[in-house]
């Protein structure tokens, strides 16, 4: 027997709920009710399942696939390959990936080192498509005047052999480079390029270069065709090359970045080539 004006302890079995203002104890149904609540509905059950189908299929690519890569792979691959490559300081230099689409985003000190950690992130297996990001920023002893930059590129181009320097002109603007004129093979464009872009000072470079074409479309086609047998890429024979004019479209399909690589340069080695649209889809 309780004591007087004390108040009983409720059943065992019954849920007691509390109503502003009085307390009354609920149907012994209640429970019931809220167990109900508690278990999955068919829906969630069949999302469930769903989401255990998905993992189980995923599980079996990469059983199927060692060498598939997760977003998450990918990124620490890309990571590492920043640590090792040695003309990059890679403190400053951050790395997200999506569905295999690499973006590099940061800051670096010269625009060498933004080459540098773009051809690195473009070396990992399990790279898609690169997202180029990365901001030059120059420190206070690297920076130079515009003027000081085009003396020291002119420069340049006097001392190196591929470069026909009087068929060139330049323009610096905040540190941005600009090259024009006309040359004859992608290799004088590229080399005129290599110069100015390594320079101090320098935060980026637009190559407006022109090539004269020599050759017919047809010509410059089957050279293409014939450059990409002799370097031995492997989908050699599944790759497309369409020339119009001085332009080349390459399409496909490849098994890395570097394949695709390979196929561009050999593209660009043709006499008179002055544009390369690389459609190449690269096949994990």
């Amino acid at each position: 027997m309780g004591l007087p004006g004390a108040k009983a302890a409720p059943r065992p079995g019954v849920i007691q709920r509390r109503v502003v203002g009085q307390s009354r104890v609920a149907d012994p149904t209640f429970r019931s009710k809220a167990q109900s609540l508690r278990e999955p509905s068919p829906r969630t059950s069949q999302f469930s399942g769903m989401g255990d189908a998905l993992q189980g299929w995923r599980i079996a690519e990469r059983e199927r696939d060692p060498d598939m890569r997760t977003d998450a792979d990918v990124q620490k691959a890309v990571q590492e390959e920043l640590s090792f490559e040695p003309t990059i300081v890679a403190t400053d230099i951050g790395v997200a990936v999506k569905n295999g689409i690499v973006t590099l985003f940061g800051t670096v000190p010269d625009y060498t080192s933004k080459l540098a950690a773009e051809r690195a992130a473009e070396r990992v297996a399990g790279v898609r498509a690169l997202a180029k990001d990365l901001t030059v920023k120059l420190p206070g002893e690297s920076r130079r005047s515009d003027s000081e930059i085009a003396e020291a590129a002119l420069k340049a181009f006097a001392w190196d052999v591929q470069v026909p320097e009087k068929r060139l002109t330049l323009e610096v603007q905040n540190g941005f480079v600009t090259l024009k004129g006309e040359v004859n093979w992608y290799f004088q464009r590229k080399a005129a390029e290599e110069n100015v872009r390594k320079l101090t000072g320098v935060v980026g470079v637009s190559n407006q270069i022109a090539i004269k074409p020599n050759l017919t479309a047809k010509e410059v086609r089957s050279k293409i065709e014939s450059a990409l047998q002799r370097r031995a890429v492997r989908d050699a024979r599944q790759i497309i090359v369409d020339v119009e004019g001085r332009t080349v479209t390459l399409r496909g399909e490849v098994h890395s970045w570097a394949e695709r690589e390979d196929a561009e340069l050999a593209a660009w080695a043709a006499e008179g080539i002055s544009e390369v649209r690389d459609e190449i889809r690269i096949r994990p």
